[in-house]
């Protein structure tokens, strides 16, 4: 049981003095409102600037790095660049690339025209384009949505598009706009726009290592068609995902490994196509989030969009021993019986093919500002991190890796040495998807949390459940989620006093459920 920290009503003065939205105002709070925890917290956010400096730097990086305006010009800094995997990242890092090396080699084991990858497991499983990402992939190929739409992705308003926690239908944010297609339709179209440019060339093959002279890799050997080959390249680009070999191959050559960060998810999760029977007039898509004192584990997530060919494309994720849609009739049994009606609807048609399983033992992420580097190599997308599928921001967070390798190479940089100034920035993006991806992962798993994390997750929580009802949350919210805004804007005093004023009112009404502040 909590101690009361006030005897009588007080009043805490709270300022946000960040540029662009200078306020203030008074949070009165009683000990029948708040608990010791709650208070201490919100002390805690209302005096990090003044303590240690309010995160005004993240913020507006992460901004600059979501940008989606066209440099006006750039500068051609190398002759050959050659990127490994032709996945988003690899696709989307081709194509920085283009504007500044003469010729850029695309080596992709998997051939484009197969019906799978090899090195992508989670290949049919559903994917979702955010708007974050979305924006920035119009920055390098403009009129990829019109397109897409035109090949048959549907365009999604944010009407269409419903979020549940806890069960609870949360309000809409403006900014939630998805192109809903499947992962083959997107990549297949971002391919082919790829292949359009001259100075990208797409070689099937299997990258075997890297060469190293004078503290720097100077070329990619690899293998094709039965035959070695050795390629030299001015710049190596890793966007091999997941299960990349660059770490191997730096400590094969003397170089010290990037410490690798685990969170344990161990999330199963399953996907169904069914054919639409007919175009509801209201929901098109949705997601339903469970907290980790909601669930049993059986369904922790659960999505569903409209995609091309008149097909819903339904996903069911559970953690542990716990694998839905384990066949075809316990799939349909659970989103008839345990979700929102959309769901319902989805598997009423027929399937398309048959339910494809996924395990994620875990999110991961390699730490390479830790560690002294060669030049003229560096790691992108999911080689560098991967995060629980569910939170839908792979795609994206790749975006923006391919953003900050653009905000690099704008600054005109001497590539003979360490991409030190890169990893930084690119660090910016992997902590923000982190932070948002493993909070709840951490602390299902039971691990051993630092206070600063603890109340990160707590902040993140309480967000989630006052944006169930709070329009101006839910906005805040989904900038960051659709990977707009850094989540450090979720602390912001103003912010973070709307929020748990909506939670306090929704205490008791039995609409929402507030996470304890006794769980720290």
């Amino acid at each position: 049981m909590s101690t009361p920290l006030f005897s009588r009503t007080r009043s805490i003065r709270w300022y946000d003095m960040a540029p662009d939205h200078p306020v203030s105002g008074t949070l009165n709070v009683s000990r029948d409102q708040w608990d010791v925890h709650s208070c201490l917290l919100m002390s805690i956010a209302m005096t990090e600037r003044r303590i240690r400096g309010f995160p005004e730097e993240r913020r507006h990086a992460f901004a600059r790095l979501a940008r989606t305006e066209v440099p006006a010009s750039t500068t051609r800094l190398m002759g050959t660049a050659v990127v490994l995997g032709a996945g988003f990242a690899g696709l989307l890092a081709a194509r920085v690339l283009a504007a500044y090396a003469e010729r850029v080699v695309l080596l992709e084991q998997d051939d484009p025209h197969a019906g799978s990858r090899r090195g992508v497991g989670q290949y049919n499983q559903v994917h979702t384009l955010l708007p974050g990402g979305r924006g920035l992939i119009e920055r390098w190929f403009p009129g990829f949505t019109q397109e897409a739409v035109e090949l048959g992705a549907p365009m999604l308003h944010s009407s269409q598009i419903g979020a549940y926690f806890n069960g609870v239908r949360t309000v809409s944010a403006p900014t939630t706009d998805l192109l809903c297609a499947s992962r083959p339709f997107l990549e297949r179209h971002l391919r082919d726009r790829v292949a359009q440019l001259s100075a990208i060339r797409i070689v099937t093959g299997r990258a075997e290592g890297l060469e190293f002279t004078d503290g720097a890799v100077a070329g990619v050997r690899y293998r094709a068609e039965g035959r070695s080959h050795f390629l030299a390249s001015d710049l190596v680009i890793d966007a091999m995902g997941r299960a990349s070999r660059l770490s191997d191959w730096l400590d094969d050559a003397g170089w010290p490994r990037p410490p690798l960060r685990r969170v344990t998810t161990g999330i199963n999760y399953a996907t169904g196509y069914f054919r639409a029977t007919s175009i509801p007039d209201d929901l098109l898509a949705a997601i339903a989030h469970f907290g980790p004192d909601h669930s049993d584990g059986s369904t922790t997530s659960a999505a569903v969009n409209m995609i091309e060919d008149r097909q819903w494309m339904v996903v069911l994720a559970g953690l542990g021993q716990h694998r839905p849609g384990r066949d075809l009739d316990d799939f349909v049994a659970r989103c008839r019986n345990d979700l929102p009606p959309i769901f319902r609807t989805a598997v009423g048609g027929e399937p398309v093919g048959d339910i494809l399983r996924y395990h994620q033992a875990d999110s991961r992420s390699r730490d390479f500002t830790a560690i002294a580097s060669p030049a003229r190599v560096l790691s992108v997308g999911d080689a560098v991190a991967s995060v629980n599928p569910v939170y839908a921001q792979g795609i994206s967070s790749a975006a923006l890796h391919a953003a900050c390798l653009a905000d690099y190479l704008a600054d005109r940089p001497d590539l003979t040495e360490p991409f030190d100034r890169f990893f930084r920035r690119q660090r910016l993006v992997v902590d923000a998807v982190w932070q948002v991806a493993t909070a709840t992962d951490s602390a299902r798993a039971g691990h051993r949390r630092p206070m600063a994390e603890r109340i990160r997750t707590w902040i993140l929580n309480q967000t989630f459940a006052a944006a169930a009802t709070n329009a101006q949350v839910a906005e805040s919210l989904n900038l960051v989620t659709s990977l707009f805004a850094h989540p450090d804007t979720l602390r912001r005093p103003a912010l973070l006093a709307r929020t748990l004023r909506t939670n306090h009112r929704g205490r008791g009404s039995g609409r929402i459920e507030i996470p304890d502040a006794q769980a720290l």
